[in-house]
Formats: structure tokens, C-alpha cells, sequence
């Protein structure tokens, strides 16, 4: 998890680089959605350790645990989309870009990961 947090974090200074580069005001919308996909990536990491901790003698208790951990992403990406968008009056593009690129990093790198394991 930590090779992808690392990846993650990278694209997103590269991306605040980017939009800082455009437009001043794009630099931290950029860092902010970016940090959404990296905080969604810790928290799933951390459920993941905590579940192989304690691994239930039911199955079904343990996809449950992954399903609940799903929910809580994504309404915690929504809130915090919520908040940076409205709230904070972030600039959408740099926001919207920058957390659609960290969170394709994650994708990417599991799977090249999968990929080495297997």
C-alpha cells in the first residue's frame, strides 16, 4: 500500500505543479482533490490490515466488513467533494483532474502489484 500512497502523492505534486503553472488559484483545488484519492487509499489500506487481523470464522462477515469499508469511501469522497467544491470554493477542474488521476494511480499500481505476486 505504501508504493501506492507514494505514486499517488507524486501525480498529485506533479499535478499541483501543473495547474499552480495555469492559473495560482488551481494549486490548492489540485493538492485537495488529489489528497481525497490518498486519504481514500489509507483508509482502505488501514481497514484491509485491521481485517486480516481478525479474520471472522464467517465469510460473509468479512465481504461485509469490505462492503461497509466501500460505503465509507465513497461518502467520505463525497462529503469532502462537498466541502472543497462549495465550502472552500475550490476551482472544479484542477480538483475533479487531479483526484481522477491519483485514484487511477491506485488502480494501476494494485493491479501491476497483483500482476508481480502472481
Amino acid at each position: 500500500m505504501r508504493s501506492i500512497v507514494i505514486a499517488q502523492l507524486i501525480i498529485v505534486l506533479c499535478f499541483a505543479i501543473l495547474f499552480t503553472i495555469k492559473d495560482i488559484t488551481m494549486g490548492p483545488a489540485a493538492i485537495y482533490g488529489g489528497l481525497i484519492a490518498v486519504i481514500n487509499t489509507v483508509l482502505h489500506g488501514f481497514r484491509l490490515a485491521r481485517m486480516q487481523q481478525q479474520l471472522a470464522k464467517n465469510p460473509q462477515q468479512d465481504v461485509m466488513k469490505i462492503m461497509l469499508g466501500a460505503v465509507e469511501r465513497f461518502a467520505l469522497t463525497l462529503v469532502l467533494m462537498v466541502v472543497g467544491l462549495s465550502a472552500l470554493s475550490l476551482e472544479p477542474t484542477a480538483l475533479l483532474l487531479t483526484f481522477g488521476a491519483a485514484y487511477m494511480a491506485y488502480f494501476i499500481i494494485a493491479a501491476r502489484i497483483g500482476m508481480a505476486k502472481s
